[in-house]
């Protein structure tokens, strides 16, 4: 994953065989002077162009190339456009061209102009957020690609089940899949939205149903869950919207797109050419995913908007006759969208807790976060740990490492996982195919808000992997509720490049605490520790949860003992992980 720049686009143009522009560049000037990240600029440029050549303006952001777009209004030899900076963006080059590719030089050299933004300031949101995630608690991922049809009625038998998963201990938030028809219909996993309005309750797309089920089926899941005190989270795609019908588009040299929505059954967010890329001044925004028709957010306080209609959309969700959604927004593909917009949406849908599908490098994943007014996100940096480390062997203590995780250095906003539905389908991505329970003791005895995925739970059957009482993710779960605590803070003891021991200490005194320990290697290992918390001095110790894919050692331990300084020794199995604290807290 590349750090320290902004991957917007990867484009590279070779500009060696290009010869001189017919014409000359005086001067340029970008207004105003003074400008910063996420505002309109306008350049102007001083130039004598013959032969009616036109003049195109080539823009890099971060030294990265980031779009290219006509310079149409002319006035004595003033060329101008307006351009819409990129957030985190702190410096901009120019160069400028004719029709024929043709890039204007000077000195044999092409002409560039570099400007320096100056610094933004983070977004914060409102402290009067409701929706507060307890560090002991745990949310689930409720569906996976290609899930059966009729999905909800799933979700509905499950509800129980998830809500008490062990001994009264179960998640507190589930993410269900995007509820808008898209327009592959029944085929679609939601990620192609085309009737916003429509939930399961209109005959379009060769369906009335959603693929996971009718507008009543969702209410009806949702009030499920919501009767057990858990959240449901949408999953919401706002870069793209697809299915339109073909228009003659006057934004884009009259191409004809598919722009036109003015025929979706819902009558809601009839949208033509003008709600998307690319706009009269603004070519494009930060990216577009498969060529989908790619949604402006400009203008979001402006009825009839896109940006406008999409936050008035999640506020209809939210009531109970609609949906019913009260636990927040999953934020699809974010990097094609300004992290300003997810600010506005959040603050508009009443301070809403949100989590950033943010693809990216630590650094760029922290700084959307920060703009978005400190929105949570999932932890893909640490995934892509998990998967060196229990894969391919790669040291363990890159898990622990704040360098390279982002619940390690940001556990407040860090949403971590171990697989999702991209990872599940997707073969160019590394998925954790080795040691994956040890994965997950990870994550759910760890920092961050841990997210478990439905299929691995349930499909895969790692609730209860292993067979025992103490094995698989069910007393993991109770473990970080019932142990951990609302106020649980994780200190390392030991590691290596093939072991990790961290224990949780709660600082308000009224639970327990844990100690983890997870052994990446297929020796067994022995560690001789020192505990802070002392609640385990002069205490027995058993492990309350533990598994090693080594079945000979696959078993539980109950002969610890941690002395009155909290020295205790013990071995971890190989391939396997152990979770102890003090006797008798069943």
């Amino acid at each position: 994953m590349k750090k320290n720049k902004i991957n917007f686009i990867s484009f590279i143009l070779t500009v060696s065989t290009l010869s001189v522009a017919v014409g000359e560049i005086f001067d340029c000037k970008i207004h105003p002077s003074n400008f910063k990240p996420g505002q309109f600029i306008e350049i102007n440029i001083n130039n004598t162009l013959l032969n009616n050549q036109g003049l195109f303006v080539r823009i890099k952001t971060n030294n990265v190339y980031f779009t290219e777009q006509e310079m149409t209004n002319v006035i004595d030899n003033i060329h101008t456009t307006k351009f819409l900076l990129p957030e985190f963006c702190t410096s901009i080059d120019l160069a400028f061209r004719d029709k024929d590719q043709i890039f204007f030089k000077k000195n044999n050299k092409i002409q560039k102009w570099s400007f320096m933004t100056t610094t933004p300031e983070p977004i914060k949101i409102s402290d009067t957020q409701t929706d507060r995630v307890n560090p002991s608690s745990v949310m689930m991922q409720g569906f996976y690609w290609d899930c059966p049809e009729e999905w909800y009625l799933t979700m509905q038998k499950a509800a129980h089940h998830l809500r008490y998963i062990y001994k009264d201990y179960g998640i507190n938030r589930i993410w269900f899949p995007p509820p808008q028809k898209s327009d592959f219909g029944i085929n679609s996993m939601g990620y192609d939205p085309y009737d916003y309005y429509d939930l399961g309750a209109y005959n379009q797309k060769g369906t009335v149903s959603t693929r996971f089920g009718t507008k009543r089926q969702l209410q009806r899941t949702i009030k499920t869950y919501k009767n057990l005190g858990i959240k449901c989270m949408a999953d919401l795609v706002l870069n793209h919207r697809v299915g339109g019908q073909l228009e003659k588009n006057k934004n884009d040299k009259s191409k004809m797109t598919n722009t036109n929505f003015e025929n979706v059954k819902s009558k809601k967010c009839l949208w033509n050419y003008n709600e998307f890329y690319p706009l009269i001044n603004q070519s494009n925004d930060l990216g577009r995913f498969n060529d989908y028709p790619d949604v402006s957010h400009l203008n979001e306080s402006m009825k009839g908007t896109a940006g406008y209609d999409l936050i008035q959309w999640a506020n209809w969700l939210k009531l109970p006759r609609n949906a019913g959604f009260d636990g927040g927004w999953r934020f699809d593909y974010v990097k094609g969208i300004n992290a300003s917009y997810i600010h506005t949406f959040r603050k508009q849908t009443d301070n809403s807790f949100g989590i950033l599908e943010c693809w990216d490098s630590l650094e760029n994943i922290e700084k959307y976060s920060k703009f978005s007014g400190h929105t949570h996100a999932f932890d893909f940096p640490l995934f892509y740990a998990m998967s060196s480390v229990f894969n391919d062997k790669h040291s363990i203590k890159s898990l622990i490492d704040p360098n390279i995780n982002l619940a390690t250095k940001n556990p407040n906003i860090a949403v971590t996982f171990v697989a999702n539905h991209d990872t599940d389908k997707d073969h160019h991505v590394p998925s954790i195919k080795n040691n994956i329970m040890l994965a997950y003791a990870f994550i759910l005895t760890y920092q961050g808000y841990p997210c478990v995925f439905w299929h691995d739970y349930f499909n895969k059957k790692l609730y209860n992997f292993g067979g025992q009482d103490g094995n698989g993710i069910a007393p993991l779960i109770w473990i970080r509720g019932k142990l951990g605590g609302k106020n649980m803070r994780t200190h390392v003891l030991d590691s290596s490049d093939t072991h990790l021991a961290y224990e949780s200490i709660n600082k308000d005194g009224n639970h327990a605490g844990f100690i983890s320990l997870i052994n990446n290697s297929k020796y067994e290992k022995k560690v001789n520790l020192v505990s802070k918390n002392e609640h385990f001095f002069s205490e027995n110790l058993i492990s309350y949860a533990w598994y090693s894919y080594d079945i000979d050692h696959n078993k539980k331990i109950t002969d610890l003992y941690c002395d009155n300084t909290g020295k205790f020794s013990c071995t971890i199995p190989p391939n396997g992980y152990l979770v102890l604290s003090k006797e008798g807290l069943e």
